[in-house]
């Protein structure tokens, strides 16, 4: 999946730059994209690894595939999600947080280790997009190409 998401990424970039003439935003979305699939790979690895520790192995699973909804809630139109849609995939993380609350009275580690580098990432990702960074764009159109 980390392979072909790459991959489509850049093929699909490519692809509306030259047929759907789509402007230099395109060329910093493609930092939403790669940064979701670096996460999901990330933490279904380490959720993999600790598979032998159902406590660990669940919440990572939980927050990997939290970040699958990114792209999905991206696709949506415009007045419902707009560019906030990182808010409901930390929602979403923030229920399962919730939830060993309420169950078991204290929050795993796993979401005090991972949700601030998630947030961390996502406050740089959205700041890199809505404010083209020229750095990035010069980066993004070398791999375009």
């Amino acid at each position: 999946m980390t392979v072909v998401g790459v991959i489509v990424a850049f093929v699909m970039a490519r692809f509306d730059i030259q047929y759907l003439n789509a402007g230099p935003s395109r060329l910093a979305d493609l930092l939403i994209s790669l940064w979701n699939i670096a996460c999901f790979t990330a933490l279904f690895w380490l959720a993999v690894y600790w598979r032998r520790k159902p406590e660990m192995h669940r919440r990572l699973m939980l927050l990997a595939t939290s970040m699958l909804m990114a792209p999905a809630l991206a696709r949506f139109p415009q007045p419902f999600v707009f560019d906030y849609f990182y808010y409901w995939v930390d929602a979403a993380i923030l229920l399962g947080a919730a939830r060993d609350l309420i169950v078991t009275r204290r929050i795993q580690m796993v979401y005090y280790c991972t949700l601030p580098v998630l947030i961390v990432g996502q406050l740089f990702v959205a700041h890199t997009v809505l404010t083209p960074s020229a750095w990035w764009m010069r980066i993004a159109g070398f791999l375009v190409r």
